[in-house]
């Protein structure tokens, strides 16, 4: 049972504005959108004692995952120095341009063959031809474990994908002590105490 009113003003006003708010909010014309991102070169400041890295984050984020050509000296504030050409690993945090030692946490790096103790045995060469990077996003040829390397980051977590060429003897490094350090005999002496804990077959902490 519907139970007609008459119009009032207020009603009339209403109905107007509403149809005044219907008619100015239809979808406006779509516009082209430019990815500015092309014109962006990580590698800007790599050079040596620029104290940059090239690897990849997220704006704002807690996570600057990035090569490792170096730790030890001033040199090596942000662990990359363009021009080198062996690799130490991948590290999870990094300063840019600050010209002060700190972070470069948990070193990783793809291994293949056989396994051995000492923590400077997994260093590699890598093609400069072969590496590149765009914002939030990096990519390397290891060449002497045959592995592509590629690194993205979330607001809290690095992402890395390893494609081993040479997958019948793949291992993964993980390096805990490892830290940038202003001489060589303060490098490897980042912690002092650590645990390490295989919670189920894919979760490692």
């Amino acid at each position: 049972m519907f139970t007609m009113r008459r119009k009032t003003p207020f009603m009339a006003a209403t109905l107007a504005a509403g149809l005044f708010f219907y008619s100015s909010c239809t979808p406006a014309e779509k516009t082209d959108t430019k990815d500015y991102t092309q014109y962006v070169n990580t590698f800007i400041g790599g050079a040596d004692n620029g104290h940059t890295f090239p690897g990849a984050c997220y704006p704002f984020g807690m996570i600057q995952t990035s090569p490792v050509t170096g730790a030890v000296g001033w040199r090596y504030c942000s662990e990359y120095v363009y021009e080198d050409s062996l690799v130490w690993g991948f590290t999870q945090t990094h300063l840019n341009g600050t010209g002060c030692m700190d972070l470069g946490d948990i070193l990783v790096m793809p291994v293949t063959g056989t396994r051995a103790r000492a923590w400077d045995a997994y260093r590699s060469h890598f093609p400069k031809d072969k590496e590149a990077a765009t914002p939030g996003y990096y990519t390397a040829e290891l060449s002497d474990p045959q592995v592509k390397a590629e690194l993205t980051a979330s607001i809290h977590a690095a992402l890395h994908r390893y494609t081993y060429h040479k997958a019948d003897s793949a291992s993964i490094l993980i390096d805990l002590q490892h830290g940038p350090a202003w001489r060589e005999e303060q490098y490897h002496s980042q912690v002092n105490s650590c645990e390490v804990n295989w919670e189920d077959a894919q979760t490692l902490t």
